[in-house]
């Protein structure tokens, strides 16, 4: 009987934890996902630049998106974001492409992809609060001033750098 009762909760709590994770983190046209009752609302990104190689990274309360343009020619965007005082609960990317490039391994995405896109590209991470730390890399350099953070654009004075909600 305790098997039985044991097994239960464990699929329950399977179902449950299902169904949660199963609600969309994006939409195709990469507009913000609707925000959790309660949380607080932080939705502008930065003013993208697509003319300039850089990395775009803001947050939607719960979630942190990390968007990057190429420019005029192709580059290669790198690194990690890990959670060091709150966990990643999920990652999705907004282009198929990105699928293969971008992975979450425990509590950090660890990406590294090409890109000749003007047009922001990049992907989310869900979290359940706390800080990340933020390593990125551009064409395998750390570049600080290629890095926007925010609606004003802030640029870390170095990388990694951490960053809290």
């Amino acid at each position: 009987m305790r098997c039985s009762v044991r097994l239960l909760l464990i699929l329950g709590s399977a179902l449950i934890l299902g169904c949660a994770a199963s609600r969309p983190l994006l939409r195709s046209n990469s507009a913000p996902a609707p925000l959790p009752s309660g949380a607080p609302p932080n939705p502008a990104p930065p003013a993208i630049d697509e003319k300039q190689a850089a990395f775009w990274i803001w947050h939607d309360g719960e979630v942190w998106r990390v968007r990057t343009t190429a420019g005029a020619r192709p580059h290669r965007f790198q690194g990690s974001v890990e959670g060091t005082s709150g966990g990643i609960v999920e990652v999705r990317t907004d282009d198929q492409a990105l699928n293969d490039h971008v992975a979450q391994v425990g509590n950090t995405v660890q990406f590294d992809y090409d890109s000749g896109d003007q047009a922001p590209r990049g992907f989310d991470a869900r979290i359940t609060g706390g800080c990340l730390r933020f390593d990125l890399m551009l064409d395998g350099k750390r570049r600080p001033d290629r890095v926007h953070f925010g609606p004003a654009a802030e640029v870390p004075a170095r990388l990694p750098v951490e960053r809290c909600p």
